[in-house]
């Protein structure tokens, strides 16, 4: 029987399918890898963006507070600009008499 041409195709044929199953549960496996490593490190660029955006947000917050400062500052710069001028004014008018 084992001298039958077929049923040594058919040992063959069903060792083939035997390795084939094999190589396409490593496959899979190497696959499922991968694929975790991808969604790992995609999950890190979506942490890593959200840290940034966080530092983003805050940074925008202290630049509108000190934009908000410089205003003020320049409010109260003119303020006493004008009132160096009156004072020089009034220290010519006393120098003048």
């Amino acid at each position: 029987m084992s001298d039958d041409p077929i049923l040594a195709a058919l040992s063959r044929l069903e060792a083939g399918q035997t390795n084939l199953a094999a190589d396409l549960t490593r496959v899979r496996a190497e696959a499922a890898d991968f694929r975790d490593q991808v969604l790992n490190r995609l999950t890190a660029i979506r942490e890593d963006i959200g840290v940034n955006m966080a530092r983003v947000d805050r940074v925008a917050e202290t630049v509108t507070d000190l934009r908000a400062e410089l205003v003020s500052l320049r409010g109260e710069n003119a303020a006493l600009w004008r009132m160096i001028k009156a004072i020089e004014s009034r220290v010519d008018q006393i120098e003048s008499r």
